[in-house]
């Protein structure tokens, strides 16, 4: 089996930035990045990326993720994807996270706001106790 035939076997994990990889946010404020980076986390995405692409989902812009974290220099290098439905739908590079202000494409999403959706009335269950 060709390398490019295994790769393309390989599934996505999409991060979400803020709350999951940028720790002690607090809101947006002013939009910089001002909490720290969960070092652990980037080790894990570090072991991930064997066997699986990497993606960060944020609504921040992707390049400000990207600079921020290329200047941190934590050994994982990281490149803005530009979703695209036509060409580039699908993030598929080996060993780099790509870093994207929309809804990448994955098998498993990790984000600190995330509700595992089951049923419809549950889910109106916990919205009905979100202000409790």
């Amino acid at each position: 089996m060709s390398v490019a035939r295994e790769e393309t076997k390989m599934k996505t994990i999409v991060f979400d930035f803020d709350g999951v990889i940028h720790t002690g946010y607090n809101g947006w404020k002013d939009g910089s990045i001002y909490g720290e980076i969960d070092t652990n986390i980037i080790n894990y995405i570090k072991i991930l990326m064997k066997d699986y692409y990497v993606v960060i989902s944020s609504n921040r812009p992707a390049k400000q993720i990207v600079e921020h974290m290329k200047k941190l220099d934590l050994g994982v290098e990281f490149e803005i994807f530009n979703k695209d439905l036509d060409k580039n739908m699908y993030w598929n590079k080996k060993g780099i996270v790509g870093v994207t202000n929309e809804k990448a494409v994955g098998i498993l999403y990790i984000d600190d706001r995330g509700y595992r959706y089951s049923n419809l009335e549950e889910l109106k269950m916990f919205i009905d106790n979100l202000g409790e």
